[in-house]
């Protein structure tokens, strides 16, 4: 029996468009489940953006039980009721009460008026730094303020070996240290049985970070911006996948 074809992806910049999810790109990844390859989702978003957003499209395609999605860099699975939680969060969740607290009480102590997060993350802390109104992105200086009332925060609690902080473009994802995308990746592996390594296949990404989601050798990272470009890096031939990077086709046979 020949190696298993997986497939794992991130879902915002590589499934939608503006943050919307382009059903053509869930149609692909339909076609990919029929054509027998294993294929799941790793994003850092949170069980809420997943249910409102990915969801119903898996449901109108048949694939929820069928393509498993991990969140909060593989912290823990969104099942068709609830979650399950690795057990790398429910390590970290006493340091994230005592951490989300500190960051806001230095927030308010240095005058700095953080952005809720609406989307309720529930492992990871999301710091959305202040911006001007009608600005979609903050301005450098609210970046760097923001980073460094949460570096104090982190030092007074003494948790600079506990936790990693993440820069987005609205500001800073706080992380159980030692944790990344792969997580998701390891997790799945095991799912599917595979974690002794008899399987082939891609990771498709917007950022760097992403790239941890391409766990050993025989994962290749794809690099893609929009479901525009994972629709054309990705395309059937009969029964073989293809994955066509901007130098190269590279096939799973």
């Amino acid at each position: 029996m020949g190696a298993r074809k997986i497939i794992i992806t991130d879902i915002d910049n590589v499934l939608t468009i503006d943050r919307i999810v382009d059903e053509k790109a869930i149609k692909r990844i339909k076609k990919m489940v029929d054509s027998g390859i294993n294929v799941a989702l790793s994003t850092g978003n949170t069980e809420t953006r997943v249910r409102e957003a990915v969801i119903p499209f898996l449901e109108k395609y048949d694939l929820v039980g069928k393509v498993p999605i991990f969140c909060e860099f593989g912290l823990y699975e969104v099942v068709k009721k609830g979650k399950i939680f690795s057990p790398e969060a429910k390590k970290f969740s006493k340091t994230r009460e005592i951490l989300f607290k500190s960051v806001y009480s230095e927030a308010k102590k240095n005058g700095l008026k953080l952005i809720p997060d609406k989307e309720a993350h529930l492992v990871t802390i999301k710091i959305n730094a202040p911006r001007a109104e009608g600005e979609k992105i903050p301005k450098p200086e609210d970046l760097a303020k923001t980073r460094q009332i949460i570096e104090q925060a982190i030092a007074k609690q003494g948790l600079g070996e506990k936790v990693h902080l993440n820069q987005t473009k609205r500001g800073f994802d706080i992380i159980p240290a030692g944790i990344d995308k792969g997580l998701a990746t390891k997790t799945v592996l095991r799912k599917w049985g595979l974690i002794e390594g008899n399987y082939k296949g891609f990771a498709y990404g917007d950022q760097f970070r992403d790239r941890n989601i391409a766990k050993g050798k025989k994962m290749k990272f794809v690099e893609v911006i929009e479901a525009d470009q994972f629709l054309k890096k990705t395309s059937f031939m009969k029964t073989r996948f293809v994955a066509r990077d901007v130098k190269r086709q590279i096939t799973i046979n």
